[in-house]
C-alpha cells in the first residue's frame, strides 16, 4: 500500500513539474514577443528622429 501510494504521490508531483514548465514556457515565450515588439517599436522611434534631424 505505501508503495502504491508514493508511486501515485511521485506521478502527481511529476504531472504537477510537467505543468508549471509547460506555463513557465509559454510565460517566457509571451515576454519575449513583447520584448521583441517593443524593441521594434524603440527601433522606429530612432529612425523617425533620426530622419527628422
Amino acid at each position: 500500500m505505501l508503495l502504491e501510494n508514493s508511486n501515485g504521490l511521485i506521478q502527481f508531483f511529476i504531472i504537477i513539474i510537467l505543468i508549471s514548465v509547460l506555463i513557465a514556457l509559454i510565460i517566457y515565450v509571451l515576454l519575449g514577443i513583447l520584448i521583441i515588439k517593443l524593441f521594434i517599436r524603440l527601433a522606429d522611434s530612432v529612425k523617425n528622429l533620426v530622419k527628422r534631424i
